[in-house]
């Protein structure tokens, strides 16, 4: 057994170095929180920018799903949606030119903003890689610098037609990186060009403090990869552990990445208001301890005395007798003591009630016929979900001749020595009742028949031979059983208790002194209905 004291000391030590370590770790975790504080923005700022792409990604999917845009482009009209692609480029609202090309599109250096080399070669990626090719800068560092999105204009057949080509001025990028706001901290957003090997990256967009001033050549670290709706993970990119190491971020749907090199300059630990600041915590842990040993012994006292009451309590209630209240000192146990108290009183009562509703053999002190009856009934209403229950009818063989030799109160006592017998060769889950006269019944609760026909053979063997009932007068026991089982083709209760009757007769007329099964199948359908009417 363990003593609760030495728990309570145990767990006030163990606190105590947790405490500590702590401390220590505190001081590592306030150095990473201005860098995850400034990487959060970073992440913040990457989602703003996929959250661009995805705005103006979903207004061009719906303008390449219009039914007359589509039809203009099958007809090769594209003179006619030039007209509409100024009203068109409005839900875009970033847009510097909305265009519809056919799929033979072709640079056109002289259209505002220029429609270059770079431009059509972006568009013929769809052909490509049968998708919408993922976002990129062009002009970069002009007048039209922008960023490109595309959608194919299919038929029917899902087949290219033509383009609606949207021109997106980067001025939504840029404001997203200003308004971080870094001054100890740098950020580029690079494009990559190409793929695998060839691949390379240009710096579109710098912030931030030059990166040669960060100290030494900083050492890449990429996130885990970003989904499609631009959510990209955080722990990755706080999990540097090097103040200069940098974060990589990729931007969905985009050829872009945020690169990011956060600066975090930590203060010695032990100097100034810290040390003082240690100090505190340390009698802090002192007075902790005290107060869990203090605690500790009030706890056991506590718990002693409540302990106590919980016995009265089931004292209580094995003598029939309920208190108002029962004295207590810790409010966790209110609820408990509640319900014990309340479930003790509504036992006395229902005892109480059970007698004076006569569901109790006056004779054998067993259930009587309607308590059997109604116990029957709701077995058979959980068939479905708990399962099938047997019955055994026992008949007290020639009990009429015990009554005729030795008188009355002989036949009583043998109902009453043969209800003790029962009482004590059962289970405590049977249901034990006197139907009448000398005819008993055993009810196997959601017990198959092939294992209540072993109960009942244990039954047979464990039962005492012989019983003695007024004076010296000894009755040689035997009696008669019929038993069988619930079935789902039984439309009412007493369906069983009709079966296990046929049984009782069966073995009657095969000598007595011995038990009959008959399962649900032993007695057609018609035969049954005919005998019950």
């Amino acid at each position: 057994m363990t003593s609760l004291n030495k728990l309570t000391t145990r767990y006030a030590f163990v606190l105590v170095l947790c405490l500590s370590l702590a401390i220590l770790a505190g001081y590592r975790v306030l150095q990473e929180a201005q860098r995850e504080k400034v990487v959060l923005l970073a992440n913040t700022a990457a989602m703003q920018i996929t959250d661009v792409i995805k705005q103006n990604r979903n207004v061009l999917y719906k303008i390449s799903r219009r039914a007359d845009v589509v039809r203009s482009v099958r007809l090769g009209e594209f003179a006619a949606l030039d007209e509409k692609a100024d009203s068109l480029g409005s839900l875009l609202p970033h847009a510097q030119r909305v265009r519809f090309l056919p799929d033979s599109v072709t640079p056109d250096p002289t259209s505002t903003p220029p429609l270059t080399q770079a431009c059509v070669a972006f568009i013929h990626r769809t052909q490509d890689q049968q998708r919408p090719p993922r976002s990129e800068f062009h002009l970069l560092g002009k007048r039209y610098e922008h960023f490109d999105l595309a959608e194919p204009i299919t038929n029917a057949q899902g087949q290219i037609r033509g383009y609606v080509h949207a021109s997106i001025s980067s001025a939504p990028i840029r404001g997203i990186l200003r308004r971080l706001e870094f001054k100890t901290h740098y950020l580029e957003l690079r494009q990559t060009a190409g793929r695998g090997r060839g691949s390379s990256q240009q710096v579109v967009m710098r912030l931030g403090v030059a990166r040669h001033a960060m100290g030494s050549t900083p050492r890449s670290r990429s996130s885990v990869d970003t989904a499609w709706a631009g959510v990209t993970t955080v722990l990755g990119a706080i999990g540097a552990l090097s103040s200069h190491e940098s974060v990589t971020i990729p931007i969905a749907d985009s050829t872009w990445t945020l690169v990011f090199w956060p600066r975090v300059d930590a203060a010695p630990l032990f100097t100034g208001k810290r040390l003082m600041l240690l100090l505190v915590i340390i009698v802090a842990a002192l007075a902790l301890l005290a107060a869990s040993l203090n605690l500790s012994w009030k706890v056991v006292a506590f718990v002693n005395h409540d302990i106590k009451s919980l016995a009265r309590i089931f004292r209580d209630i094995r003598e029939d007798s309920i208190r108002a209240n029962y004295p207590m000192e810790l409010s966790e146990f209110a609820k408990i003591f509640k319900y014990l108290r309340d479930s003790g009183k509504e036992m006395v009562i229902e005892k109480s009630i059970f007698k004076d509703m006569g569901l109790v053999d006056h004779l054998s002190q067993l259930n009587n016929r309607r308590h059997f009856e109604k116990k029957l009934r709701e077995l058979f209403d959980t068939i479905k979900t708990s399962g099938y229950s047997s019955v055994l009818i026992i008949d007290l063989d020639h009990f009429k001749s015990v009554n005729d030799r030795f008188g009355h109160d002989a036949g009583d006592a043998l109902i009453v020595k043969f209800a003790n017998a029962l009482k004590k060769h059962v289970r405590q889950t049977d249901f034990l009742a006197r139907l009448g006269g000398d005819e008993f019944c055993v009810i196997y609760a959601y017990t198959d028949l092939q294992r209540a026909a072993q109960l009942a053979e244990r039954l047979r063997q464990e039962l005492p031979r012989d019983l003695p009932l007024t004076g010296e007068t000894v009755h040689r026991l035997r009696w008669t059983g019929g038993l069988s089982v619930m079935c789902d083709d039984d439309e009412k209760s007493d369906d069983v208790l009709w079966r296990a009757d046929q049984a009782l007769i069966q073995a009657k007329k095969a000598g007595r002194d011995t038990t009959r099964v008959m399962g649900p199948a032993s007695v057609p359908l018609q035969k049954k209905k005919s005998q019950s009417s």
